[in-house]
């Protein structure tokens, strides 16, 4: 399983990565294909910190969403990973 970054509104829409709607109230579903330092940053301000391989966050406010995900190194701290596209929610 590869690495997963979409959204789901109450009223069912679902928006991946790069795509842009009107905001609702919804979640966050986040999925990595290894351990690692998920974060969730909003507006471009860290928001959220998890550790494992997938997350989720309810969404309450408007604003553009995105994930960096750092890899665990023994000897020099987290690694940068993975870095997603933005959810646009307006």
């Amino acid at each position: 399983v590869g690495f997963r970054f979409f959204y789901i509104s109450e009223s069912g829409s679902n928006l991946t990565m790069g795509e842009e709607a009107t905001f609702k109230r919804g979640i966050l579903f986040i999925e990595t294909p290894d351990k690692g330092e998920i974060r969730l940053l909003k507006d471009g301000a860290v928001l959220k910190k998890w550790r494992g391989t997938g997350a989720s966050y309810e969404v309450e406010e408007s604003g553009v969403y995105r994930v960096e995900v750092y890899h665990p190194f023994l000897f020099f701290g987290p690694r940068p990973w993975i870095f997603s596209n933005p959810i646009y929610l307006r």
